[in-house]
């Protein structure tokens, strides 16, 4: 229940935030998770994600109080980052090189024409 007051109470806090407390709230994440953009535009960019996420958490978390959900979403260090940059970064399919048989595997690979299963 305490946790539902929390999210209830910063979720009223985002929606009726002035611009001020909104940078406030993306300065401090900032700081919290050591974020470091390389230009201007890095950082804008950064901060529409994030608050587009910070959305996205409430509306479900909001969701969550009305009965439509079962689980909460908080916050991490990768707020910032969009789902296609998330499933580029961390959903790479690593091709493993293949084994190229030898004699001696291909002569272990050997299989019989037929079998008889009842022996």
């Amino acid at each position: 229940m305490r946790i539902l007051c929390t999210v209830l109470f910063s979720g009223l806090l985002v929606l009726s935030c002035s611009p001020s407390s909104i940078k406030h709230m993306w300065l401090k994440w900032t700081l919290q998770d050591e974020k470091v953009n390389q230009n201007q535009t890095e950082a804008a960019f950064r901060r529409a994600v994030w608050e587009k996420n910070v959305e996205g958490v409430l509306r479900h978390n909001w969701d969550l109080l009305m009965g439509k959900q079962n689980f909460t979403l908080g916050l991490n260090h990768r707020a910032d980052v969009t789902a296609e940059e998330v499933n580029r970064k961390l959903n790479v399919l690593k091709m493993e090189e293949t084994l190229k048989p030898t004699n001696c595997t291909l002569q272990a690979l050997t299989l019989p024409r037929s079998v008889d299963w009842r022996t």
